[in-house]
Protein backbone atom coordinates (compact mmCIF):
# COMPACT_ATOMS: atom_id res chain seq x y z
CA UNK A 1 0.00 0.00 0.00
CA UNK A 2 1.24 3.39 -0.76
CA UNK A 3 1.70 5.35 2.21
CA UNK A 4 -0.17 8.91 2.41
CA UNK A 5 1.63 11.41 0.51
CA UNK A 6 1.81 14.06 3.41
CA UNK A 7 3.33 11.62 5.50
CA UNK A 8 5.82 10.53 2.78
CA UNK A 9 6.81 13.91 2.46
CA UNK A 10 7.37 14.42 5.22
CA UNK A 11 9.68 11.75 6.19
CA UNK A 12 11.95 11.89 2.76
CA UNK A 13 12.54 15.87 4.06
CA UNK A 14 13.37 14.54 7.41
CA UNK A 15 15.79 11.89 6.09
CA UNK A 16 17.17 14.47 3.22
CA UNK A 17 16.86 18.06 5.29
CA UNK A 18 18.53 19.37 2.53
CA UNK A 19 16.16 18.48 -0.08
CA UNK A 20 13.91 20.93 1.20
CA UNK A 21 16.72 23.57 1.07
CA UNK A 22 17.29 22.57 -2.87
CA UNK A 23 13.48 22.46 -4.10
CA UNK A 24 13.24 26.31 -2.32
CA UNK A 25 16.37 27.83 -4.28
CA UNK A 26 15.12 25.38 -7.99
CA UNK A 27 11.31 26.36 -7.71
CA UNK A 28 10.97 29.96 -6.03
CA UNK A 29 8.83 28.52 -3.65
CA UNK A 30 8.73 30.08 0.20
CA UNK A 31 10.53 27.64 2.69
CA UNK A 32 7.46 25.98 4.11
CA UNK A 33 6.20 25.40 0.46
CA UNK A 34 8.92 23.02 -0.09
CA UNK A 35 6.90 20.47 1.75
CA UNK A 36 4.20 20.86 -0.76
CA UNK A 37 5.46 20.93 -3.94
CA UNK A 38 7.71 17.84 -2.99
CA UNK A 39 4.10 16.43 -2.22
CA UNK A 40 2.65 17.39 -5.81
CA UNK A 41 6.25 15.22 -7.32
CA UNK A 42 4.71 12.75 -5.28
CA UNK A 43 1.26 12.62 -6.75
CA UNK A 44 2.97 13.13 -9.90
CA UNK A 45 5.67 10.01 -9.76
CA UNK A 46 2.27 8.24 -8.51
CA UNK A 47 0.27 8.41 -11.18
CA UNK A 48 3.64 8.17 -13.84
CA UNK A 49 3.83 4.74 -11.95
CA UNK A 50 -0.19 3.86 -12.17
CA UNK A 51 -0.77 4.84 -16.19
CA UNK A 52 1.41 4.18 -19.42
CA UNK A 53 0.68 7.35 -20.27
CA UNK A 54 3.66 9.74 -21.40
CA UNK A 55 2.89 12.49 -18.46
CA UNK A 56 4.41 15.85 -17.97
CA UNK A 57 5.23 17.92 -14.93
CA UNK A 58 4.51 21.45 -14.53
CA UNK A 59 8.17 23.74 -14.77
CA UNK A 60 8.05 23.87 -10.89
CA UNK A 61 7.35 20.34 -10.50
CA UNK A 62 9.92 19.21 -12.74
CA UNK A 63 12.53 21.74 -10.71
CA UNK A 64 11.51 19.61 -7.58
CA UNK A 65 12.09 16.34 -9.37
CA UNK A 66 15.40 17.70 -10.57
CA UNK A 67 16.58 18.07 -7.09
CA UNK A 68 15.33 14.82 -5.84
CA UNK A 69 17.03 12.60 -8.37
CA UNK A 70 20.28 14.35 -7.36
CA UNK A 71 19.66 12.46 -4.46
CA UNK A 72 20.74 9.29 -6.04
CA UNK A 73 20.32 6.78 -3.38
CA UNK A 74 17.52 8.50 -1.59
CA UNK A 75 15.85 8.81 -5.14
CA UNK A 76 16.40 5.07 -6.20
CA UNK A 77 15.12 3.66 -2.67
CA UNK A 78 11.68 5.88 -2.89
CA UNK A 79 10.95 4.86 -6.57
CA UNK A 80 11.66 1.03 -5.86
CA UNK A 81 10.44 0.76 -2.77
CA UNK A 82 6.97 2.65 -3.60
CA UNK A 83 6.61 1.55 -7.39
CA UNK A 84 8.74 -1.16 -7.61
CA UNK A 85 10.86 0.26 -10.22
CA UNK A 86 13.34 3.31 -11.11
CA UNK A 87 11.23 5.69 -12.30
CA UNK A 88 13.12 7.64 -14.86
CA UNK A 89 13.15 11.12 -16.48
CA UNK A 90 13.00 11.73 -20.38
CA UNK A 91 12.80 15.69 -21.07
CA UNK A 92 11.36 16.46 -24.53
CA UNK A 93 11.95 19.58 -26.69
CA UNK A 94 8.46 18.49 -28.22
CA UNK A 95 6.43 21.40 -27.25
CA UNK A 96 2.73 19.58 -28.96
CA UNK A 97 3.78 16.42 -27.11
CA UNK A 98 4.43 17.91 -23.68
CA UNK A 99 0.48 20.08 -23.73
CA UNK A 100 -0.09 16.41 -24.40
CA UNK A 101 1.46 15.17 -21.71
CA UNK A 102 0.43 17.91 -19.65
CA UNK A 103 -3.05 17.87 -20.29
CA UNK A 104 -3.13 14.04 -19.89
CA UNK A 105 -1.83 14.70 -16.16
CA UNK A 106 -4.33 17.05 -15.28
CA UNK A 107 -7.17 14.61 -16.53
CA UNK A 108 -5.24 11.32 -14.42
CA UNK A 109 -4.45 13.73 -11.54
CA UNK A 110 -8.48 14.90 -11.00
CA UNK A 111 -9.55 11.15 -11.90
CA UNK A 112 -7.40 9.26 -8.97
CA UNK A 113 -6.87 12.23 -6.48
CA UNK A 114 -10.64 13.53 -7.26
CA UNK A 115 -9.23 17.29 -6.99
CA UNK A 116 -7.58 19.93 -9.70
CA UNK A 117 -4.04 19.97 -9.26
CA UNK A 118 -3.18 23.51 -7.13
CA UNK A 119 -2.38 26.49 -9.72
CA UNK A 120 0.26 27.58 -7.35
CA UNK A 121 2.28 24.51 -8.22
CA UNK A 122 0.85 23.51 -11.27
CA UNK A 123 0.28 26.76 -13.18
CA UNK A 124 -2.84 27.91 -15.17
CA UNK A 125 -1.64 27.06 -18.86
CA UNK A 126 -4.29 24.17 -18.79
CA UNK A 127 -7.17 26.27 -19.66
CA UNK A 128 -4.83 28.13 -22.48
CA UNK A 129 -4.73 24.53 -23.97
CA UNK A 130 -7.69 22.71 -23.37
CA UNK A 131 -9.45 24.70 -26.61
CA UNK A 132 -7.07 23.45 -28.74
CA UNK A 133 -8.06 19.73 -29.14
CA UNK A 134 -8.69 17.01 -27.32
CA UNK A 135 -4.88 15.88 -27.08
CA UNK A 136 -5.61 12.22 -26.80
CA UNK A 137 -7.39 12.53 -23.63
Amino acid sequence: MFMEHSKLTEQLLSENPLLAKKIVAATDVEKDEAVDILRELIRFLHLVHLTTERLTPSHKVDMAWHEFILFTKAYADFCTTHFGRFIHHYPSENEANNKIGFKKLHYHYEKHFGIMPNPKFWGTVLAEIADESDCGV
